[in-house]
């Protein structure tokens, strides 16, 4: 449940059924926030033991699941119910050496176990607590004054057992891990692990650590307002909304010419687009046009990037759009595959501002139909390289930055 530093590993498919989301084994699940969730995704893993299942979570980036209220545990327990595991581990365990069954115990996250839902054993625990009671049949686990491990059961409920062997009554070969990724190193407020998959943050040496946070040189931020839509009025999946010229999407845009459709979509109805990112996307129709004025600085450059597909429910087959990022204008298609949903792919276009205000439009181009280009994640970043030798920050290296550097000749002053 806890956002640390962990780091988000892009090995899954995603499976989200609006509502409630699931899971076949070895898929990880987001948990999304526009459905009542943290943002954190979440999959079974195959372990032997507590120690091999804490083993695959490090490797794998991740943590043992930690959960934080009936709603996590209810989804926790849907992925692990998933795999016809017989118990699935979590990240909670006990320290070493505890006398009393309900002590000493923790998330391996440092968060606090506010929540518990131990089993009450039919009864003999009429409040559910861990009771260390023995496995009636060796070498099965057993559970004892030592390091323990919180596993559930197939009610969802929590027992105990020791960490270094398998629970009771099953082999090493029946039981699953439930790992978490929750890593946000950017600190943009949405999971690592999300941005790396949908290819938003990149991971070249595929070690699924976004280069920016692994290198410490700082992640491009987007300049964009509600770049993938997200905010705006509230839709029940597989729905949508039209919005007028002179009307605003959510935060940031301005329709400014015809009229687009705010889609929230999910693989619930693929047949009208799954959106690249989050749960909504905009269909820019037959001539709509979004707007949007982004701060910029004077002899700086940018980068507009923005995902593109297409409502190929109707004609025309060829969906059009033009970008542009101040003068800068570039049209861009969408050939039709047959109907339903469309692959997206990226487009970008280069600028070097002149103005400290710049306006960034998309615009279909499609023409007479209702079926139009659809567009997702748009991402305007600062591109520039800095350049060590000006001093002055004017875009170029000259006799007025040798000024400063000999005016303040010397050593620096000491903190």
């Amino acid at each position: 449940m806890k956002t640390s530093v962990v780091r988000a590993l892009g090995l899954f498919a995603s499976v989200v059924v609006a509502g409630v989301a699931s899971a076949q084994s070895g898929q990880a699940v987001e948990w999304k926030v526009s459905e009542g969730g943290n943002g954190h995704w979440y999959a079974a893993v195959n372990a032997a033991t507590g120690d091999d299942a804490m083993r695959r979570a490090t490797s794998m980036g991740g943590h043992l699941a930690t959960v934080s209220d009936v709603a996590e545990n209810a989804l926790v327990k849907s992925i692990y119910l998933a795999t016809g595991k017989q118990w699935a581990y979590l990240g909670l365990r006990q320290a070493s050496g505890q006398a009393s069954p309900g002590a000493g115990w923790f998330w391996v996250t440092g968060e606090p176990l506010s929540y518990a839902n131990w089993t009450d054993h039919n009864g003999a625990f009429p409040t559910g607590a861990p009771d260390d009671s023995p496995c009636a049949l060796p070498p099965w686990g057993v559970e004892n004054d030592q390091a323990n491990q919180g596993v559930m059961d197939f009610t969802g409920r929590w027992d105990d057992i020791e960490i270094g062997l398998p629970t009771c009554g099953s082999s090493s070969w029946n039981n699953t891990a439930i790992l978490e990724w929750d890593a946000d190193c950017n600190g943009d407020g949405i999971v690592d692990y999300g941005q790396i998959l949908s290819g938003e943050l990149a991971d070249a040496n595929a070690n699924n650590i976004p280069d920016c946070c692994e290198q410490g040189t700082g992640c491009p931020a987007n300049i964009v307002t509600n770049g993938s839509f997200e905010a705006g009025t509230p839709l029940n999946a597989c729905s949508s909304e039209s919005v007028a010229a002179g009307t605003s999407i959510g935060t940031g845009w301005q329709v400014t010419s015809g009229s687009v459709q705010r889609v929230r979509a999910s693989s619930a109805c693929a047949a009208q687009g799954t959106p690249k990112f989050g749960d909504f996307f905009i269909d820019l129709l037959d001539a709509g046009e979004i707007r949007q004025a982004v701060a910029t600085t004077p002899g700086k450059s940018y980068r507009l990037t923005f995902w593109l597909s297409g409502d190929c429910a109707g004609g025309p087959a060829t969906k059009r759009v033009t970008a542009a990022l101040g003068t800068a204008t570039q049209t861009f298609d969408h050939a039709c595959s047959g109907s339903g949903t469309q692959a997206w792919r990226s487009c970008s276009v280069e600028f070097i501002a002149n103005a400290a205000i710049t306006t960034l439009s998309l615009k279909s181009a499609t023409g007479g139909a209702t079926n139009g280009p659809l567009v997702d994640g748009v991402r305007v970043e600062d591109i520039s390289i800095s350049c060590p030798g000006d001093v002055d920050g004017d875009g170029s290296v000259t006799g007025g930055d040798v000024s400063l550097v000999l005016l303040n000749f010397g050593d620096c002053p000491s903190n």
